[in-house]
């Protein structure tokens, strides 16, 4: 199953790509052992996703790491929030280090340990301050379209992770930057790849990334005016109109739904 993780590029590993009840059984030192294995130090990307079972310290290797580019931690869902203050603390390590390479950290959904006021959320909260004073300190962090430096066109007040763990500017599959201007721009509607009227970076409401027009295909929901949210193509989280083909997100069914299970669009209603 190594080469299921590691692909062609023993530089990138992601754990996503194996099978989802395979990923859910690998503990900490499953993890540990493969990190290892390709040698931890040479490792650009990590992505944990499923692997609902680990803790933390398998990503011991990586400690203070300048190869690191992007890592994915929404392994620690709401079942293994838990998981966090280890990871917390390799990470640490890492944005510690002058040279460090670290251009994407996903996040689980933390809003609720970030509201609690715990020791936790103290460690969430301080860690993202210090994610972006790495960003701030950083020179010419370009635009991939117009080549502007997002630190200056952002402003003195620019955070480039909110205090929910939600970064901003960058795709999570390519992990190329993107300005404000830029990532509001909207792409050419292209019906044959499922875009209509889609931005160039877009923000998935249901799984919480950033993806680029180049990357995933994202889904608009179409119940009204009032919700303007984005579905990826993996999530595949929107509800068909009980009268139409029109396309919700779950957010919009649920509130519109009757006692029938139906929920209607503004144009049905």
């Amino acid at each position: 199953q190594l080469s299921a993780v590691g692909g062609e590029r023993w530089d990138i590993l992601d754990f996503g790509d194996l099978e989802r009840d395979l990923a859910r059984k690998l503990c900490d030192s499953d993890i540990e052992a493969v990190l290892l294995f390709f040698d931890a130090v040479h490792i650009r990307k990590l992505r944990l996703s499923n692997c609902t079972n680990i803790k933390g310290s398998c990503l011991e290797p990586l400690r203070g790491s300048l190869m690191l580019e992007q890592i994915d931690l929404s392994f620690a869902g709401d079942n293994n929030i838990g998981a966090l203050p280890a990871s917390l603390y390799i990470l640490n390590s890492i944005v510690e280090r002058e040279c460090s390479s670290l251009r994407h950290i996903q996040f689980p959904d933390i809003r609720e340990i970030v509201l609690d006021r715990t020791e936790s959320s103290s460690e969430i909260k301080h860690f993202i301050t210090k994610y972006n004073q790495m960003w701030k300190k950083r020179d010419n962090v370009s635009c991939s379209k117009c080549n502007t430096d997002i630190n200056i066109s952002g402003g003195n007040n620019i955070r480039w992770m909110n205090i929910f763990g939600i970064q901003f500017y960058t795709c999570a599959a390519c992990t190329r930057f993107f300005c404000d201007e830029c990532a509001s721009e909207v792409v050419e509607d292209k019906p044959e790849l499922g875009r209509v009227d889609m931005q160039m970076l877009a923000f998935c409401a249901h799984c919480q990334k950033n993806y680029c027009a180049d990357c995933k295909r994202m889904n608009r929901c179409q119940v009204g005016i009032e919700c303007d949210q984005y579905i990826c193509c993996d999530c595949n989280y929107l509800r068909e109109c009980s009268g139409c083909t029109f396309k919700m997100c779950g957010d919009c069914f649920n509130e519109r739904r009757c006692d029938k299970n139906k929920a209607y669009c503004d144009f049905c209603e």
